[in-house]
């Protein structure tokens, strides 16, 4: 093709981009046929992504550029919205804890004592499973702080089954109270519930909890790593709450971790509990209308799922290029902020 041709009408390929030059104007497209094959590759490669061509192809070209250029195209799958068999939930039970971890993203060593009301959680949930009626396959986690700090536990475990009868419910607890603690394990083995026991490098006596596990015949599951312990994240804020347009997208909370607290779903769980960073510190990271949905307020399931897939306000807070795992042994929080900034 000569030099003039080009000039009235060429393409060329750039990657992700396809570059249509006509009459001397240049115009910049998106690759479906990159998009493609990079889809089959994965796939190829046995990835594992909830995702199709759609959701590259259809997504704004500042966007897809930020994914591309810092090679994130594998997590486009997190813009779509979650399925129902796919969506988990979680809630605490307990805010505050026996344990109190460094930079605990659910802040509970800076949180006072305090109890999810029964009558409250089942309201919630009974709302809930009338807008998700063929709920099976996704996941409800029970947690906390501490959930087993909670003295009315069982209720929550006879109340989620009541009206969650098809999905996977899980308590999630540190192990400080189950060792022969029977009285959990006959309740979990009733009402159909997984133990998840997260392993920390702390003198508790997992084998023994392992082994309840085995007599009662429960789902169980060790999190973590069950030889050297739980790995400590530092999830820094910007105090100064800065725009940061696509970065959200690399956060391990982003429409995985979804938290309903109070009648209302968060897209992760330092939204809505960092009311205790707040007020221990003195701060006012903001909580807009756009970071969480009300479940009293929508029709259905799918506006759950959309707003769940979508970027929340407070997202300018969190500094995600910051995030880092201590390497360092288990440590007890010292309360200070500079565990959390």
């Amino acid at each position: 093709m000569s030099k003039l041709s080009e000039k009235i009408f060429s393409i060329k390929i750039n990657g992700i981009h396809k570059i249509i030059t006509l009459l001397g104007l240049k115009l910049k497209t998106i690759n479906k046929q990159y998009i493609k094959n990079y889809i089959t590759d994965l796939e190829r490669r046995n990835y594992t992504l909830q995702m199709n061509e759609d959701v590259l192809c259809e997504a704004d070209k500042p966007l897809l550029d930020y994914l591309y250029g810092n090679k994130l195209l594998s997590l486009a799958h997190k813009m779509k919205p979650r399925k129902l068999d796919a969506f988990h939930l979680e809630i605490n039970i307990v805010d505050h804890c026996n344990l109190n971890c460094q930079c605990c993203d659910h802040f509970s060593p800076l949180a006072q004592e305090s109890y999810l009301d029964i009558n409250e959680f089942e309201r919630d949930i009974k709302q809930l499973a009338g807008l998700t009626p063929a709920w099976s396959g996704g996941t409800l986690a029970l947690l906390g702080g501490e959930a087993l700090l909670h003295k009315d536990i069982v209720k929550f475990f006879e109340i989620s089954r009541k009206y969650l009868p098809k999905i996977t419910i899980i308590l999630v607890s540190n192990g400080i109270l189950l060792k022969n603690n029977d009285k959990i394990f006959k309740a979990l083995k009733k009402y159909n519930i997984k133990l998840d026991v997260t392993t920390y490098d702390i003198n508790i006596d997992y084998k023994a909890i392992d082994k309840m596990a085995k007599k009662y015949k429960i789902f169980y599951n060790r999190v973590c790593n069950v030889d050297k312990g739980r790995e400590m994240w530092r999830n820094p804020f910007d105090l100064d709450g800065k725009p940061k347009e696509f970065d959200y997208i690399k956060c391990y909370h982003y429409n995985t971790c979804h938290v309903l607290r109070h009648g209302k779903i968060y897209t992760c769980p330092i939204i809505p509990y960092s009311e205790y960073f707040n007020k221990y510190f003195n701060k006012n990271l903001e909580v807009s209308p756009n970071d969480y949905i009300d479940i009293y307020k929508v029709k259905g399931f799918d506006e759950i799922s959309e707003f769940c897939a979508k970027k929340p306000d407070f997202c300018r807070y969190c500094d995600v290029n910051k995030r880092k795992t201590y390497k360092d042994k288990y440590a007890v929080s010292k309360k200070i902020i500079e565990e959390w900034t």
